[in-house]
């Protein structure tokens, strides 16, 4: 008898000020190979292929979503091909937002705040410290 995982997923959710905001995108997990080929930029971020592949593995990946056609109001499928037909900005957002979920990259930190008293400085004691004595070149 073996292990059977329980399956999981992932609620891609697009942030407040984007022209995608209340877009719900329900997918499954990322899988290793997927985050490596993701990952592999590092803090130089993500390349135009990279962004490529993540919409590509995004589209396969998409469970369920409250995506509506704008004109009928009728739910936009979620197999591959209707996904990848969809805008691409929306997409590429959507793709960066599932890569920051799984990498752990969240929203930038809002500013600090002014009612913290700054730590004093602190001034550490110096002295001028003697040359060594000139050595005779000779071992010992």
């Amino acid at each position: 008898m073996g292990f059977r995982p329980k399956k999981r997923t992932q609620t891609v959710t697009m942030s407040e000020g984007s022209d995608w905001y209340g877009l719900e995108i329900e997918t499954m997990p990322m899988s290793f190979d997927t985050w490596l080929a993701l990952t592999a930029s590092g803090a130089s971020g993500l390349t135009m292929r990279d962004v490529i592949t993540a919409v590509e593995r995004l589209s396969e990946n998409v469970v369920n979503w409250n995506l509506e056609d704008a004109d009928t109001g009728e739910p936009v499928g979620t197999d591959p091909e209707t996904v990848m037909h969809q805008d691409p900005e929306m997409l590429t957002e959507a793709a960066t937002r599932w890569v920051q979920m799984v990498v752990g990259v969240d929203d930038p930190l809002p500013p600090t705040s002014d009612d913290t008293p700054s730590l004093p400085g602190v001034s550490l004691p110096t002295e001028t410290l003697s040359l060594p004595p000139e050595s005779s070149g000779e071992l010992a």
